[in-house]
C-alpha cells in the first residue's frame, strides 16, 4: 500500500470511529489516525 493509500485508509478509519459514536476511546484513536494520514500525506 502507498503512503496515500494508507492515509486514505486511516483517515476513513478516524470517520468511521466518529460517525459511529464510540466515546473517548474512539475519538482518541481516531485522532491518532487523522495525525498520522496527515503526516503521511505531507510526506508524499
Amino acid at each position: 500500500m502507498t503512503d496515500i493509500g494508507e492515509a486514505e485508509h486511516l483517515l476513513t478509519k478516524a470517520e468511521r470511529l466518529l460517525a459511529d459514536g464510540g466515546g473517548t476511546g474512539a475519538a482518541e484513536t481516531a485522532e491518532h489516525a487523522a495525525r498520522r494520514a496527515d503526516q503521511l500525506w505531507r510526506d508524499a
